[in-house]
């Protein structure tokens, strides 16, 4: 009896998947020795030797730094050299790759930092030149006003008010109208103001009468009788000398302040002949337009404006006649005590 398998069926061999020899049953806790549950504590020295792990002399052993292979720590194997100069150039491309982003990152620092200094070194210029300017601006205004200032001030005390203008001429003025204008120079010596007398006569209604070494002026006492030459013994008079500040003023000896002047046939006094000697005139003297105004006082009782109607004060010489006192007899003194 042939008992050989058909050539296309599996042989009969113990084990799983051969259900008429399925072998013995199998350890779940060993299953590559399914007849020995334990087989490391039974076949320990019936084990081949792993010449990888080494023997019990050299199992621990620790093998110098220098002695090992790179890259292969204690107990493993050796990298492929190919391998290992990959990961050098990788480490290199790497550290360099580091390196350039640690220099990219400086020079942006580096780059920020001078830009932050840049603006503000601009700022600051421009801060400086806004400064200068305004500084400018304000030191010529200042100049500007220091000048302006000063040339008031000049003109302020160098020229007063009431300073009279000595480039021009001088204009007299009698009762309003003008009636004679000479050069400042021959108006004003040595600080005096001078008048003509003869316009200041022609003025009141006076009578001139003398040579070049006396004149007399005669004055009415009332605007309706014209004064004469013989006079009606109501009338006052005044005698000018020639170069002399006496004068005789209705028989009285008065002096003045200079002498007169005698220009032709004209006389020029000092003006304080009118605020003096004088009563009822009026003298006013304008530095600033060198004008002189005489004109008489106006009677304010008798005038009115309303009715046009102007009545003046008479004009008089302050010193009068005085005739010589007649002696008193007994009998009159003894009468008048009674």
């Amino acid at each position: 009896m042939n008992n050989t398998p058909p050539p296309n069926r599996p042989q009969n061999r113990p084990g799983a998947g051969n259900p008429r020899n399925p072998g013995p049953p199998r350890n779940p806790r060993n299953p590559r020795n399914p007849q020995n549950p334990r087989p490391n504590l039974q076949n320990r020295g019936n084990r081949p030797p792993n010449p990888s792990a080494g023997n019990a002399n050299t199992r621990n052993r620790q093998v110098p730094p220098q002695q090992r292979p790179y890259g292969a720590p204690q107990g493993q194997r050796t990298p492929d050299p190919e391998y290992q100069a990959y990961m050098r150039r990788r480490q290199e491309i790497e550290r360099r790759q580091a390196e350039a982003r640690r220099q990219a990152m400086r020079d942006r620092e580096r780059r920020e930092k001078m830009r932050r200094k840049e603006e503000r070194n601009r700022r600051i210029k421009r801060g400086l030149q806004i400064l200068g300017g305004r500084l400018l601006v304000f030191a010529a205004i200042l100049l500007i006003l220091c000048a302006v200032t000063g040339i008031l001030f000049l003109l302020f005390f160098n020229h007063a008010p009431d300073e009279a203008d000595t480039s021009g001429s001088m204009t007299y003025y009698y009762g309003g109208s003008e009636t004679r204008k000479i050069p400042y120079e021959e108006a004003v010596i040595d600080d005096v103001v001078y008048i003509c007398f003869n316009d200041l006569a022609a003025y009141l209604g006076m009578m001139e009468s003398g040579t070049a070494e006396a004149m007399k002026f005669i004055l009415p006492m009332s605007d309706e009788i014209p004064a004469t030459s013989g006079g009606t013994g109501t009338e006052e008079s005044i005698t000018f000398r020639t170069g002399e500040v006496n004068v005789s003023i209705n028989g009285q000896s008065a002096q003045l302040r200079i002498p007169n002047i005698l220009r032709g046939t004209e006389v020029w006094v000092s003006a304080d002949i009118i605020t003096d000697y004088m009563l009822n005139l009026s003298f006013e003297y304008n530095t600033r337009k060198s004008d002189i105004l005489i004109s008489r006082l106006l009677d304010e009782e008798n005038s009115s404006e309303e009715e046009q109607k102007f009545v003046y004060l008479p004009v008089s010489f302050k010193l009068k006649n005085s005739d010589a006192l007649s002696p008193l007899s007994e009998e009159d003194v003894l009468g008048a005590l009674d």
